[in-house]
């Protein structure tokens, strides 16, 4: 008895051999390489990494070509818009510090961002309104950096995806740029949520940001405490995985062997 062995897709469909065939043997206006564009939403981002699954699966890292930056920046307007703040007037400063811009994709499409800026001559945005705050943390030797231009449009829940995404940039900014605190400027109502998860502390009163037209207040964190917590947590997250292995493989004991234990 014969049998016919499909060995590639166009066997099994001729109307799709153009589509699967060589870069070489497609038309001009076929081929991607002529076409870079087509494959950006697709490239890797810097160091990155994967989180999540199932549906809920991202990959999380920081934006190096100009249409990740651009997506980047286009997120953080569109959010900011949504929730009736200015994205921000500065764009020329912000563009003139060093910045690690950290993003996070599901698939091709960014869902959330983050920007941390280093202090440098321009100062941080921060010093706007705070800057006898950071004068008194730069005296004590303190290597400043600020976290900006957040955003988020997901369905993936929030915290799932903030962590990943400061800690991604944290951790360029401390051992790649020296950075040694990390500064965020926030509205008041976001900052025990801010306290809470990652470990920020209020540093100065509540004052009015200028920039986005919305009340702010100061809050510090050491960058070494940032990423003590998300070793942290990650080793949190391997043991927990290693119990749920452990109850799949490991078979339940019967109610009434347990009775008698």
């Amino acid at each position: 008895m014969s049998r016919t062995i499909l060995t590639s897709v166009s066997d099994f469909n001729p109307g799709l051999r153009s589509r699967f065939a060589p870069a070489s043997h497609l038309p001009p206006h076929h081929r991607l390489a002529d076409k870079p564009g087509l494959l950006e939403p697709f490239l890797s981002l810097g160091d990155e990494s994967k989180h999540g699954h199932g549906d809920h699966t991202f990959r999380v890292g920081i934006a190096h070509t100009a249409w990740q930056l651009d997506k980047a920046r286009q997120l953080v307007d569109r959010c900011y818009h949504q929730a009736g703040f200015r994205p921000g007037t500065g764009a020329t400063a912000h563009t003139a510090r060093k910045t690690v811009t950290a993003l996070a994709m599901r698939s091709s499409a960014p869902i959330a961002t983050v920007s941390l800026m280093l202090d440098g001559p321009l100062g941080l945005n921060a010093d706007d309104q705070y800057a006898d705050e950071l004068a008194d943390l730069r005296a004590g030797g303190a290597r400043l950096a600020e976290f900006g231009r957040l955003a988020f449009d997901s369905a993936i829940p929030f915290v799932r995806v903030l962590g990943p995404l400061v800690h991604k940039a944290a951790r360029i900014g401390r051992h790649e740029l020296g950075m040694t605190d990390i500064m965020v400027e926030c509205h008041p109502r976001h900052a025990d949520f801010y306290c809470r998860t990652l470990g920020f502390r209020r540093m100065g009163g509540l004052t009015h940001c200028r920039r986005v037209g919305a009340p702010a207040v100061l809050l510090h964190l050491h960058a070494g405490h940032l990423e003590q917590l998300a070793q942290d947590r990650a080793r949190t997250g391997r043991l927990t995985a290693l119990r749920s292995t452990i109850a799949m493989v490991e078979p339940a004991v019967p109610v009434s062997q347990a009775a008698h234990a």
